[in-house]
């Protein structure tokens, strides 16, 4: 019995391992190959679309200053990832080697995916002047306006996030355990933290959703619009 009891916890065991090496070979994978290469292709996409928007004739339309802002940003989030993610595999943290890098690290994360959260919401804010205020929106969106909303949402979110250098301290090697950069105000991360995540992350996509309803609702009306108004006319012709 005492056999039977000890060959099942080995084959569990076994199994459990088995299980911990598939999913370290996954996480592996990820790191090191998927990730480089998304960072990569996404960087290339994002330097395109700037070359693309900001020629001449493609200037000119507001929408293209938030096109080429929002591009900036993301190639920024995707140089911070590799700096958070994907090169502490090959060189270790380096939050622990860099000052600079152990009280910034966060805040740039932060900072570019709210830059491009909201490039992406004032696009939306544009399409909605389109559809729902065409007459209007020469009034309203024009390059003075827009360059004054990106550099009012862009100096907004870096004060918005100025409170996370503060909660970090940068510690210098004083054994062998190596420079150590230490949490020092976890209740002011929490409560900021928690209001950083829904800035950056829930306001953009509730003011996402809402714009492009009302903007699915415009065109689902005009285009139901058009077909009652075409179908007297096609009745008559037939007649």
């Amino acid at each position: 019995m005492m056999d039977h009891i000890n060959i099942n916890n080995s084959t569990t065991m076994n199994n459990s391992s088995s299980s911990n090496n598939g999913s370290n070979m996954i996480v592996y994978v990820c790191i090191h190959f998927i990730m480089p290469c998304a960072v990569a292709i996404g960087i290339i996409g994002n330097l395109l679309s700037i070359l693309v928007f900001a020629q001449r004739e493609m200037i000119k339309f507001c929408v293209s200053i938030f096109t080429i802002v929002l591009a900036l940003s993301d190639i920024l989030l995707l140089i911070t990832s590799l700096f958070n993610i994907i090169l502490p595999e090959f060189f270790g943290v380096l939050s622990d080697r860099s000052a600079f890098w152990c009280h910034f690290h966060g805040y740039f994360d932060l900072l570019f995916a709210a830059l491009s959260g909201y490039s992406v919401v004032f696009i939306s804010v544009e399409r909605w002047f389109s559809v729902w205020k065409p007459f209007d929106k020469a009034k309203y969106v024009t390059f003075k306006t827009t360059i004054i909303t990106v550099i009012s949402y862009t100096s907004i979110s870096m004060i918005a996030f100025s409170w996370f250098p503060w909660t970090l301290n940068y510690s210098p090697k004083t054994s062998g355990s190596g420079d150590r950069c230490n949490l020092v105000l976890f209740t002011v991360y929490k409560v900021f933290g928690t209001i950083s995540v829904i800035f950056t992350y829930i306001v953009p996509f509730i003011f996402l959703g809402i714009l492009n309803t009302l903007i699915v609702h415009r065109l689902h009306t005009r285009h139901h619009t058009s077909i009652q108004r075409a179908l007297p006319t096609s009745g008559s012709a037939n007649t």
